[in-house]
């Protein structure tokens, strides 16, 4: 592994923006000078192991680490990440783009632009919407030792569950070829524009962590219940 609960945590989270957003997800305050992450993560009561396999994944895209995690704190850290996506990021990208194209004559291209914007924004939503709604309840339970009442196992659930629709490559497009680029616009585009490939980076990164990690890791604790259920069950029967 890249770090280990030794690392010093500045060091970690001044190493890039994907690791940097940890802190907040995983609800860590700046202030932490020189500690390790264990000692901050013991401190405020964020499991370590969970942390540190995130942080290995984002790092060095190992996958493996998902055996080290706590799905509960998993759990929590994806429902922050949903919380910043549609309560914060995709709002604030919005907000940015009507801006910048109040600044342009032609409305056509104006409209076309938040669009397109809009578009992501929609399938992205529901991308996020039903995790929050089918897939978070369904492993929420699994922790808790139980099962929805639905007969349907994790894979069904997962199997119904599409990925986000397209990318921002057509909007990021067409700012580049044909939004006006002068003393009025530079700064404001050139920063949506990176805005924009953070954004899409991220939401990228999110969705390998859940496929990776996540999944995974919750389908060994719905395997480990089902065996617990059927050794309760033969025992009974003998």
């Amino acid at each position: 592994m890249r770090f280990n609960e030794n690392s010093r945590l500045g060091d970690i989270a001044a190493e890039s923006t994907h690791l940097f957003m940890l802190l907040s997800r995983f609800e860590i305050p700046l202030g932490f000078g020189d500690k390790s992450v264990k000692t901050v993560c013991d401190e405020l009561g964020v499991d370590c192991r969970t942390f540190l396999a995130i942080a290995n994944f984002v790092a060095t895209n190992d996958g493996t680490v998902y055996h080290s995690v706590s799905v509960a704190s998993l759990l929590y850290y994806l429902r922050a990440s949903h919380r910043y996506y549609c309560d914060f990021l995709l709002p604030k990208l919005r907000e940015e783009l009507l801006s910048v194209t109040d600044l342009v004559d032609d409305r056509k291209l104006a409209s076309l632009i938040i669009r397109l914007f809009d578009d992501y924004a929609a399938s992205a939503r529901r991308h996020l919407d039903f995790e929050n709604d089918k897939v978070f309840p369904y492993v929420e339970a699994l922790v808790k030792g139980s099962r929805l009442n639905d007969g349907k196992q994790l894979s069904d659930v997962i199997r119904q569950h599409d990925s986000i629709d397209g990318d921002m490559s057509e909007l990021k497009t067409v700012l580049v070829k044909y939004f006006p680029f002068n003393d009025r616009t530079r700064d404001g585009v050139s920063r949506i524009l990176c805005d924009l490939f953070v954004c899409e980076d991220d939401l990228n990164v999110h969705s390998n962590i859940e496929d990776t990690i996540f999944i995974p890791a919750a389908m060994d604790l719905e395997k480990s219940l089902s065996s617990s259920v059927s050794a309760v069950g033969g025992a009974q029967s003998r």
